[in-house]
């Protein structure tokens, strides 16, 4: 079973979609409310493929989102038994360090960093031996662009972690970690840095 945040649309909601159609079953993970419909399609096109679908709000802003998808997922599919964790929850936003307000900077780095730690931290003693975490980057992790300051030390602080990880899993449990940079993908949050 996969465990995908930002399922409910955009990059994430294809990964899940592909998992389910090669015989995965998906814990969706969101954290909007306003995302709730968006991850109820996605859901109904996993049974559609004959797959199981958990749907799971949580923060991912949170200290306990790691703790609570974790709980859910094991109570929702009976299982302690996780095959892939996909990191693929993002925000991003076009402030330099000098603009920037410091809660939109915790946020973005709660989001696109804590997060998927929190995540590992809770699933990994979950995961079969041969598991996989992929974590979702950015092509401005290597190429910065003006404006971007916050959200490239984010997916840069990513990409080390999950190094990290790649040495560190892969000796205790198995585990493979690897980061993933897709390029630009016309998505609601691409659209929204216009």
């Amino acid at each position: 079973m996969a465990v995908v945040t930002g399922a409910s649309r955009g990059i994430g909601a294809t990964i899940a979609l592909t998992l389910a159609a090669k015989g995965i079953d998906v814990a969706i993970v969101f954290t909007s409310e306003s995302s709730t419909a968006q991850a109820e399609a996605v859901s109904k096109q996993i049974s559609d493929l004959g797959q199981r679908a958990l749907l799971i709000r949580t923060d991912l802003t949170g200290y306990n989102c790691g703790n609570d998808v974790r709980d859910k997922v094991l109570r929702g599919f009976s299982t302690d038994k996780i095959d892939f964790l996909v990191n693929n929850a993002g925000i991003t936003g076009a402030q330099d360090s000098l603009s920037i307000q410091l809660e939109q900077y915790e946020r973005m780095m709660n989001i696109n960093l804590r997060a998927p730690m929190l995540l590992v931290k809770a699933l990994v003693p979950h995961m079969n031996r041969g598991g996989r975490i992929i974590s979702m980057s950015s092509v401005l992790a290597r190429e910065p662009y003006p404006g971007m300051d916050a959200y490239v030390a984010s997916k840069v602080a990513l990409e080390g972690l999950t190094r990290q990880w790649a040495v560190n899993l892969a000796r205790s449990y198995g585990i493979t970690a690897n980061a993933i940079i897709c390029g630009a993908v016309q998505t609601e949050m691409i659209k929204g840095t216009g």
